[in-house]
Protein backbone atom coordinates (compact mmCIF):
# COMPACT_ATOMS: atom_id res chain seq x y z
CA UNK A 1 0.00 0.00 0.00
CA UNK A 2 1.45 3.50 -0.90
CA UNK A 3 1.81 5.52 1.93
CA UNK A 4 0.53 9.19 2.22
CA UNK A 5 3.80 11.02 1.31
CA UNK A 6 3.62 8.85 -1.53
CA UNK A 7 0.70 9.71 -2.49
CA UNK A 8 0.92 13.37 -2.21
CA UNK A 9 4.28 13.13 -4.47
CA UNK A 10 2.41 11.27 -7.02
CA UNK A 11 -0.65 13.90 -7.26
CA UNK A 12 1.42 16.60 -7.40
CA UNK A 13 3.62 15.66 -9.94
CA UNK A 14 0.32 14.82 -12.17
CA UNK A 15 -0.87 18.42 -11.37
CA UNK A 16 2.65 20.30 -11.73
CA UNK A 17 1.30 21.97 -15.38
CA UNK A 18 -1.62 22.56 -14.01
CA UNK A 19 -3.07 25.86 -12.52
CA UNK A 20 -3.28 25.51 -8.45
CA UNK A 21 -5.64 26.73 -5.86
CA UNK A 22 -5.79 26.39 -2.40
CA UNK A 23 -8.24 24.43 -0.79
CA UNK A 24 -11.36 26.55 1.10
CA UNK A 25 -11.93 25.86 4.83
CA UNK A 26 -14.96 23.33 3.38
CA UNK A 27 -13.30 21.33 1.17
CA UNK A 28 -10.63 20.60 3.82
CA UNK A 29 -12.77 19.98 6.11
CA UNK A 30 -14.89 17.85 3.83
CA UNK A 31 -11.39 15.63 2.72
CA UNK A 32 -10.45 15.50 6.35
CA UNK A 33 -13.84 14.02 7.75
CA UNK A 34 -13.39 11.14 4.88
CA UNK A 35 -9.90 10.69 6.01
CA UNK A 36 -11.03 10.21 9.70
CA UNK A 37 -13.32 7.68 8.32
CA UNK A 38 -11.45 5.91 6.04
CA UNK A 39 -8.80 5.70 8.49
CA UNK A 40 -10.34 4.76 11.89
CA UNK A 41 -8.71 8.20 13.23
CA UNK A 42 -11.43 7.89 16.33
CA UNK A 43 -10.31 4.54 17.36
CA UNK A 44 -6.57 5.83 17.23
CA UNK A 45 -7.06 9.03 18.68
CA UNK A 46 -9.39 7.17 22.01
CA UNK A 47 -6.46 4.42 22.04
CA UNK A 48 -2.89 6.03 21.60
CA UNK A 49 -3.27 9.93 21.50
CA UNK A 50 -6.01 10.06 24.77
CA UNK A 51 -3.99 7.43 26.45
CA UNK A 52 -0.44 9.08 26.27
CA UNK A 53 -1.59 12.96 26.63
CA UNK A 54 -3.48 11.36 29.80
CA UNK A 55 -0.56 10.22 31.15
CA UNK A 56 1.22 13.02 30.45
CA UNK A 57 -0.47 15.47 31.94
CA UNK A 58 -0.91 12.80 35.16
CA UNK A 59 2.42 12.99 35.92
CA UNK A 60 2.67 17.11 36.05
CA UNK A 61 2.96 17.94 39.37
CA UNK A 62 1.14 21.35 38.72
CA UNK A 63 -2.34 21.66 39.83
CA UNK A 64 -2.70 24.25 37.55
CA UNK A 65 -2.04 23.45 34.51
CA UNK A 66 -1.09 25.63 30.68
CA UNK A 67 -1.69 24.28 27.59
CA UNK A 68 -0.66 25.14 23.90
CA UNK A 69 -2.49 23.33 20.97
CA UNK A 70 -1.67 24.05 17.69
CA UNK A 71 -3.97 23.33 14.53
CA UNK A 72 -6.86 21.39 16.87
CA UNK A 73 -9.17 21.52 14.12
CA UNK A 74 -12.86 22.46 15.12
CA UNK A 75 -12.49 20.56 18.68
CA UNK A 76 -10.08 20.21 20.97
CA UNK A 77 -8.92 16.24 21.57
CA UNK A 78 -9.09 17.61 25.05
CA UNK A 79 -12.47 16.97 25.60
CA UNK A 80 -11.91 13.05 25.46
CA UNK A 81 -9.63 13.32 28.41
CA UNK A 82 -10.70 12.07 31.94
CA UNK A 83 -13.08 14.88 34.09
CA UNK A 84 -10.05 14.62 36.50
CA UNK A 85 -7.26 15.90 34.14
CA UNK A 86 -10.00 18.45 32.29
CA UNK A 87 -10.39 19.92 35.53
CA UNK A 88 -6.71 21.00 36.06
CA UNK A 89 -6.09 22.88 32.68
CA UNK A 90 -6.61 26.54 33.68
CA UNK A 91 -5.23 28.20 30.43
CA UNK A 92 -6.00 27.17 27.09
CA UNK A 93 -4.65 28.84 23.77
CA UNK A 94 -5.23 27.52 20.37
CA UNK A 95 -3.97 28.27 17.24
CA UNK A 96 -5.90 26.93 13.76
CA UNK A 97 -5.37 28.66 10.69
CA UNK A 98 -8.62 27.52 9.62
CA UNK A 99 -11.30 30.28 10.40
CA UNK A 100 -14.01 27.73 9.97
CA UNK A 101 -12.09 25.58 12.76
CA UNK A 102 -11.87 28.24 15.03
CA UNK A 103 -15.78 29.38 14.80
CA UNK A 104 -16.62 25.46 15.95
CA UNK A 105 -13.65 25.73 18.68
CA UNK A 106 -14.57 28.89 20.35
CA UNK A 107 -18.31 27.35 20.17
CA UNK A 108 -16.99 23.68 21.42
CA UNK A 109 -15.01 25.75 24.53
CA UNK A 110 -17.82 27.95 25.72
CA UNK A 111 -21.49 25.96 24.88
CA UNK A 112 -24.39 27.64 25.85
CA UNK A 113 -25.96 24.18 27.54
CA UNK A 114 -23.67 21.68 27.98
CA UNK A 115 -21.21 21.62 30.89
CA UNK A 116 -17.92 23.33 29.67
CA UNK A 117 -14.75 20.56 28.54
CA UNK A 118 -12.40 22.60 30.84
CA UNK A 119 -14.65 23.40 33.42
CA UNK A 120 -11.56 25.14 35.21
CA UNK A 121 -10.16 27.13 32.33
CA UNK A 122 -9.80 31.16 34.10
CA UNK A 123 -7.99 32.25 30.12
CA UNK A 124 -8.29 31.04 26.67
CA UNK A 125 -7.59 32.22 23.53
CA UNK A 126 -8.25 30.83 20.10
CA UNK A 127 -6.05 32.81 17.57
CA UNK A 128 -7.27 32.03 13.35
CA UNK A 129 -3.29 31.89 12.32
CA UNK A 130 -0.92 29.04 11.42
CA UNK A 131 1.72 28.34 13.98
CA UNK A 132 5.38 29.69 12.87
CA UNK A 133 8.81 30.29 14.61
CA UNK A 134 7.50 33.68 15.61
CA UNK A 135 4.32 32.46 17.64
CA UNK A 136 4.20 32.76 21.13
CA UNK A 137 7.34 34.36 21.95
CA UNK A 138 8.08 34.80 25.70
CA UNK A 139 5.80 32.96 26.61
CA UNK A 140 5.81 29.31 28.57
CA UNK A 141 3.32 26.49 28.77
CA UNK A 142 3.69 23.02 30.62
CA UNK A 143 1.93 21.11 27.29
CA UNK A 144 2.73 21.93 23.82
CA UNK A 145 1.04 19.48 21.38
CA UNK A 146 0.66 19.38 17.42
CA UNK A 147 -2.63 17.88 16.03
CA UNK A 148 -3.43 17.24 12.40
CA UNK A 149 -0.76 20.49 12.12
CA UNK A 150 2.50 19.11 12.24
CA UNK A 151 2.23 17.18 8.61
CA UNK A 152 1.46 20.03 6.50
CA UNK A 153 4.42 22.35 7.64
CA UNK A 154 7.69 23.19 6.32
CA UNK A 155 10.96 23.55 8.44
CA UNK A 156 9.74 21.19 10.61
CA UNK A 157 12.81 20.93 12.99
CA UNK A 158 12.96 24.92 13.24
CA UNK A 159 9.31 24.42 14.90
CA UNK A 160 10.09 21.70 17.28
CA UNK A 161 12.95 23.82 18.40
CA UNK A 162 10.71 27.07 18.62
CA UNK A 163 8.25 24.87 20.90
CA UNK A 164 10.74 23.38 23.07
CA UNK A 165 11.87 26.88 24.25
CA UNK A 166 8.19 27.33 25.20
CA UNK A 167 8.48 24.52 28.00
CA UNK A 168 9.31 25.13 31.46
CA UNK A 169 13.49 24.76 31.77
CA UNK A 170 12.93 23.41 35.29
CA UNK A 171 9.26 21.41 35.00
CA UNK A 172 8.23 20.55 38.74
CA UNK A 173 8.48 16.92 39.10
CA UNK A 174 11.20 16.64 36.92
CA UNK A 175 15.16 16.00 37.11
CA UNK A 176 17.58 18.75 35.78
CA UNK A 177 19.49 17.34 32.81
CA UNK A 178 23.27 17.92 34.29
CA UNK A 179 25.83 14.80 35.46
CA UNK A 180 25.28 16.35 39.74
CA UNK A 181 21.78 16.51 39.72
CA UNK A 182 21.55 12.86 38.26
CA UNK A 183 24.35 11.60 39.99
CA UNK A 184 22.08 12.61 42.98
CA UNK A 185 19.13 11.46 42.66
CA UNK A 186 20.80 8.14 41.13
CA UNK A 187 21.89 7.86 44.76
CA UNK A 188 19.06 8.58 46.39
CA UNK A 189 16.86 6.19 44.27
CA UNK A 190 19.79 3.38 44.90
CA UNK A 191 20.66 4.07 48.50
CA UNK A 192 23.93 3.92 48.35
CA UNK A 193 26.86 5.80 46.34
CA UNK A 194 29.62 3.99 43.82
CA UNK A 195 33.36 4.53 45.46
CA UNK A 196 35.07 2.52 42.85
CA UNK A 197 34.64 -0.36 40.33
CA UNK A 198 34.21 -0.14 36.75
CA UNK A 199 30.98 1.36 36.73
CA UNK A 200 32.62 4.04 38.96
CA UNK A 201 35.42 4.44 36.37
CA UNK A 202 33.44 4.87 32.98
CA UNK A 203 31.06 7.54 35.53
CA UNK A 204 33.72 9.89 35.77
CA UNK A 205 35.31 9.72 32.83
Amino acid sequence: MATLNALKKALKKVSDEAPRKPLNDEEYDNGLSLFAQASGEQTYQKTFIIAQLSELIALLARDEILVLEIGPGPESVLGHLPAILRKRITKYVALEPSFQYTQSLTRWLSPMEDERPLPSLKHSLIRPAPFTTESCKGQNYDVIFFCHSLYGMKRKKKIIRHTLKMLPKDPLGAIKDDDEAIDSFARFIAGYRLTNGKLYETRQA
